[in-house]
């Protein structure tokens, strides 16, 4: 019984069709991400700003899976300019978005609750890769871009 305990655990954590991995992979859904910052931030001129930078990452991003097309490591087929920025690998828009978000939720709280939310992010590129998504490159490189973006509303 305890074998078949351990089994089912191990199965759900790293089953890449609906494992947990695959549900962490939802923390990094731009209308998850975006509901997330509601919650955090209201319906106010802060997150109007923050807003402003998310849609402006997802643009980015998304002219940067148009120029530098790169294939997931199980190819996705397209026949058009929507389906192309979907079926590209490069840079991992999960990525970027989760720690922009989380960076922002984090540079809000105190306490043992921030080490949870740098797990998030993490959690999200990992399973990027587990589920053949992405490799690790587009997903560093995403990161690189999140953080990017975060400090830019930071400063400016």
């Amino acid at each position: 019984m305890k074998n078949c305990l351990i089994c089912r655990v191990k199965k759900y954590l790293f089953d890449k069709e609906s494992g947990f991995f695959r549900e962490m992979s939802a923390f990094g859904n731009f209308i998850v991400l975006s509901f997330l910052m509601f919650l955090f931030f209201g319906f106010g001129n802060t997150f109007l700003e923050i807003y402003v930078y998310f849609v402006m990452l997802e643009i980015f991003i998304c002219a940067i899976k148009v120029i530098f097309y790169k294939d997931r490591p199980k190819k996705e087929k397209y026949s058009n300019i929507i389906e192309k920025i979907s079926a590209s690998s490069f840079p991992s828009s999960h990525s970027a978005r989760s720690l922009f978000v989380f960076l922002l939720i984090f540079s809000l709280l105190g306490g043992i609750e921030r080490l949870f939310l740098v797990c998030i992010p993490m959690a999200v590129g990992f399973s990027r890769v587990l589920i053949k998504k992405h490799y690790v490159i587009d997903v560093v490189v995403g990161y690189v871009i999140g953080a990017i973006f975060f400090l830019c509303y930071i400063i400016l």
